[in-house]
Parts: structure tokens; C-alpha cells; sequence
């Protein structure tokens, strides 16, 4: 049985140090914006229901977003494994070198959709004149965190297979995502390897 084992300096035996605040390795810019948002009383994710927390999320980045225009936005539905798969593309201003980013929302696996992701999808569109496609992506609680993984590997699917009807070129067909959607970005690459391996081997 493995043991810790803690030093510790000649009349502090027994003291365990102070662990460090959360926030105490944060940018600066960061701790103000946490500092404001409590001094103005917005409600703590913690403290808050589903619904709410969903809400809450996309009202801020209503109001504190940049918008950056592209040169168009679709709507669209795919299939899923689960059904149907909403997702949205949007197009650069300028495109360049055929790029295509397959994006996946943040937000802890319960909260985020195509609205809360649409300033960063313009922003990535804009800033890298690659095609991007959001997609909404199913959530918890009312779905097993596999279907979340399962709608992703399948959005990923089907921009390979449509790349070219977007103008993009299939070999550069990138995936990526924030907070819970590296998470996606990470599981979905893991079994596009799989499923690449397992092919050359027959």
C-alpha cells in the first residue's frame, strides 16, 4: 500500500499549508470580469437550475460579444444515431485554401447550443477564412453523454463527405472545440483513428 508521505519544516509538523485560491493563476483580465460579474449579483451556475443556467449562459454572450459579419450563414439538419442534428455553417468573407473547422460548443456537457457558440464560429470564420460548422450537439441530463460523443463523430462524418459541396477540400477537414468540446474534439479524433486503422488493416 502506497503511502504520502509530507515534509515538513521543524515546528510546523502537522500543519498542512494553505492551498492555493482557484482563481489565483487566472489572467488578470479574467479576475476582473469574475470580480464584476459577482459584484453585480449574476447568478452562480451553482445556485441555478438547468434551464436556468442555459438561459443565464446565452444572455451574456448577448451582451457581451463582438459581432463579426460572414459572407453567409446556413441553417441545417443532418441525421444522427440518435435523430436529427442541428447544425450551422458559416461561410468567411474571404475564404482561404479550402479550409473546413467542424466546431463543438463548450459549456460542462449541459449547457451551450448554436446561439452561445455563434460569436466564436464568426470569429473563427473571420479571422481564418475557413468554412466552420457549428453543431448543436445533444446535452445532459436529458441524454447520455455518449450521444453528445455519438452526434459529433457523425456532424464529423459528414463534413468529410460534403467538403467539396462547400467549397472545402476534404483534406482539410480540421475538428475542434472549447472546453467540453476539446473533450469531443480529443474522443471524436480517438475514433476516427480507430476506424482509419481497422481499415488498412483489411
Amino acid at each position: 500500500m502506497a503511502h504520502a508521505v509530507q515534509m515538513a519544516h521543524p515546528g510546523t509538523a502537522g500543519i498542512t499549508p494553505a492551498l492555493p485560491h482557484p482563481t489565483s493563476q487566472l489572467d488578470w483580465r479574467a479576475k476582473i470580469w469574475l470580480k464584476t460579474m459577482d459584484s453585480i449579483g449574476w447568478p452562480k451556475v451553482s445556485d441555478s437550475s438547468v434551464a436556468e443556467a442555459r438561459r443565464d449562459l446565452r444572455l451574456l454572450l448577448q451582451t457581451t460579444s463582438i459581432w463579426r459579419p460572414v459572407k453567409r450563414v446556413q441553417e441545417v439538419t443532418i441525421p444522427g444515431p440518435h435523430g436529427p442534428i442541428a447544425m450551422r455553417i458559416y461561410t468567411p468573407l474571404v475564404p482561404r485554401a479550402g479550409a473546413l473547422l467542424v466546431w463543438f460548443h463548450g459549456g460542462g456537457f449541459v449547457v451551450g447550443d448554436l446561439e452561445t457558440a455563434d460569436p466564436t464560429c464568426r470569429s473563427l470564420a473571420e479571422r481564418s477564412g475557413a468554412t466552420v460548422i457549428s453543431v448543436d450537439y445533444r446535452l445532459s441530463p436529458e441524454n447520455h453523454f455518449s450521444a453528445g460523443v455519438d452526434d459529433a463523430y457523425a456532424a464529423t462524418l459528414w463534413a468529410f463527405a460534403h467538403a467539396r459541396a462547400l467549397g472545402c477540400d476534404p483534406a482539410r477537414v480540421a475538428i475542434g472545440g472549447d472546453s467540453a468540446g476539446g473533450t469531443l474534439t480529443a474522443l471524436v479524433a480517438q475514433r476516427l483513428k480507430v476506424v482509419l486503422t481497422a481499415g488498412r488493416a483489411h
